[in-house]
């Protein structure tokens, strides 16, 4: 009976490592690798990120008129 409870609490434990380093869906998406760390594995860098839409072109303003 005491080796069932040590085995149990073994494949317990393994499996509560193991879960701990599998990252969660929303966790792969909150932290993107730096560039630093793509160039460092030998990966490209990662395309500009647009974080608003704030910065559309716009008209140029018109020029003053002179009199």
């Amino acid at each position: 009976m005491q080796k069932f409870f040590v085995v149990v609490l073994v494949t317990l434990l393994g499996l509560s490592t193991a879960v701990q380093g599998v990252p969660v869906e929303g966790d792969a998406l909150l932290q993107r690798d730096t560039n630093a760390a793509r160039f460092a594995r030998g990966m490209p860098p990662l395309p500009p990120v647009k974080r608003t839409e704030a910065a559309k072109r716009h008209n140029p303003s018109p020029q003053p008129h002179s009199h």
